[in-house]
């Protein structure tokens, strides 16, 4: 209880000697789930929620994560009492993450920098250096300036198979048949190069 009187007092000042005050600012200490603790000071608050209700197992959400350390604005929903505290506005943020039926969105900073797309059928990720496309049964990279196309047989393996059976045709002549390549200067070695420069 005396904790409590104590924020009561720095809330007072914050508000400039006000009897009551609804607002606060407060730095992040850690995260965990759907609620987050809190310092204001050196006095430490816990369970403050970051989604308005987070006790239900609907579909659709939003919820915003706070980056450690950071500094958010913070809400008593108790008139002063700080039983019901949640955070409203954000400095920075470490985590975004919808539902929306099917729809799953997640946008992650720090060092992960990725955002994930979720429905019933496709999957997408985009990170800072990849993009990834999984849609039922296929699956589209891309990497290192290069697309990677597989629904279980690679197109990188399809493009090359496909070389070297162009290289085994043959073509009648008059001696008889003979390869089509040295009738025609094609260098299906610079081709197979290429295709490789633009696919893994």
């Amino acid at each position: 209880m005396e904790n409590i009187g104590r924020i009561k007092d720095l809330i007072k000042n914050i508000g400039g000697g006000e009897e009551k005050a609804a607002f606060f600012t407060a730095k992040v200490k850690s995260v965990k789930g759907d609620t987050c603790t809190v310092l204001i000071g050196d006095l430490e608050l816990t369970e403050v929620r970051l989604r308005a209700v987070i006790d239900n197992d609907d579909d659709d959400t939003l919820r915003i994560t706070p980056k450690k350390d950071s500094m958010v604005l913070v809400a008593d929903l108790s008139d002063g009492a700080m039983r019901d505290l949640i955070v409203v506005k954000y400095t920075q943020a470490e985590m975004v993450e919808l539902k929306r039926g099917e729809i799953d969105i997640n946008i992650t900073g720090g060092d992960t920098n990725e955002i994930r797309v979720i429905n019933k059928k496709t999957k997408i990720n985009l990170k800072e250096d990849e993009i990834n496309i999984h849609n039922d049964k296929i699956e589209v990279n891309l990497k290192d300036n290069k697309i990677n196309v597989n629904n279980g047989y690679s197109l990188l393996t399809a493009f090359e198979k496909l070389i070297d059976k162009i290289s085994e045709i043959q073509v009648a002549t008059a001696m008889g048949p003979a390869p089509l390549l040295p009738l025609h200067p094609i260098n299906l070695g610079i081709i197979k190069t290429e295709i490789k420069g633009l696919l893994y």
